[in-house]
């Protein structure tokens, strides 16, 4: 069973937002590079991804036949909020996002963002993911049970393999994804691509809820779940 959280006054519009749709949320991995799953993706009444993809096909093309281009709603976490403030709400409004949902996020933040893109605040997930996962909550976690809360006719997930792809070169994810600083900063600091998260833990999580027919995904992402949740 799913349980729902406390209501913010935004909850119920993006509830109507997911509820009867088919929805998608695609992960940054690399794990999709080379599927040609891009027209797969955009099918999805609502596609959902995360921190700086969006920009990242905007900027690369050549990436939309493996990832699409379509995106409906966004998920910030909070290292890629205060490093990118203030947030590029006119690319966003371009490309056509009616919902950027962040962990925290500052009033100023909401006032420049009015009229152009609804913004949610979903820190009262990350904290009840915690108790039940007894690990922080990777984004993937977060989104698969907000996603499910809100009662969407079907839910597919890809493009994530709780980094098995990691390596030096950041290799978890398409180039341009982490900027350079990025990636030497947490290098500096021994955090980046799941380090400091239990990933073991997320996926028997996300393998809990695939058993329990919440969602549905690829099978060379399904492999990455079961061999990381053991």
């Amino acid at each position: 069973m799913i349980t729902m959280m406390k209501k913010q006054p935004e909850e119920n519009d993006y509830i109507d937002f997911i509820k009867n749709r088919r929805v998608i949320f695609v992960g940054p991995g690399s794990i999709l590079t080379g599927r040609g799953q891009g027209e797969f993706i955009d099918s999805f009444d609502v596609v959902i991804r995360t921190n700086h993809f969006p920009v990242l096909l905007k900027e690369n093309p050549e990436l939309i036949v493996d990832y699409g281009k379509k995106c409906s709603a966004l998920y910030s976490n909070m290292h890629y909020y205060h490093r990118h403030r203030p947030l590029p709400y006119d690319i966003y409004h371009e490309l056509g996002f009616k919902w950027l949902c962040m962990k925290i996020v500052k009033p100023l933040d909401i006032r420049s963002a009015k009229n152009i893109i609804r913004i949610r605040r979903i820190n009262h997930l990350a904290c009840y993911l915690q108790k039940t996962i007894k690990s922080d909550a990777l984004m993937g976690s977060l989104i698969l049970h907000d996603i499910i809360s809100c009662c969407p006719s079907e839910f597919f997930i890809t493009g994530i393999d709780f980094f098995l792809s990691a390596n030096d070169n950041y290799g978890a994810y398409p180039p341009g994804y982490i900027s350079e600083a990025t990636q030497k900063e947490n290098i500096r600091k021994g955090v980046g691509q799941g380090r400091g998260h239990d990933l073991k833990s997320n996926a028997q999580y996300m393998l809990r809820m695939y058993n329990q027919n919440y969602f549905k995904t690829h099978d060379f992402v399904l492999d990455k779940i079961m061999k990381v949740a053991g």
